[in-house]
């Protein structure tokens, strides 16, 4: 793991790596976290007009995906590779820090990649996210 990218403001600083992972520091309050390097891929197609994945999924439709990563400018370029090594399709993604908050804005994803799951998961002890976004009745 190399260092690629990092971006700072007075509320945050991103260190982006060539593996898919990042450190996040809100320097506000002197918390950190951290981005690792693996972001589960589903092999198929995701459902359209669904907001978010259906719940279960077995061991055999998605793989651990693994990415590449170089910068170009301002953009980051990112290579995806499956479970054997194989590359899977690429994708690029703009990083900008807006105050407080962390944009990702990804762009030009490849045909070959039926879905993708991107940024990284946040490892962490706890994070709130909200429940029953979307849901209705």
């Amino acid at each position: 793991m190399a260092s690629i990218l990092t971006l700072e403001n007075d509320h945050i600083r991103a260190n982006l790596n060539d593996d898919g992972s990042a450190e996040l520091v809100d320097k506000t309050r002197e918390v950190s976290w951290r981005m690792g390097a693996v972001a589960y891929q589903e092999e198929g197609p995701v459902d359209v007009g669904h907001w978010c994945q259906r719940g279960e999924r077995g061991c055999c439709e998605q793989y651990p995906g693994r990415f590449k990563a170089t910068v170009k400018g301002n953009v980051v370029h990112y290579t995806l590779f499956e479970r054997l090594g194989r590359e899977m399709g690429t994708f690029q993604v703009v990083w900008r820090l807006q105050g407080a908050w962390l944009d990702t804005e990804i762009k030009n994803i490849d045909e070959k990649l039926p879905n993708l799951m991107f940024p990284t998961p946040i490892e962490c002890d706890a994070l709130v996210l909200p429940q029953g976004a979307g849901k209705t009745g």
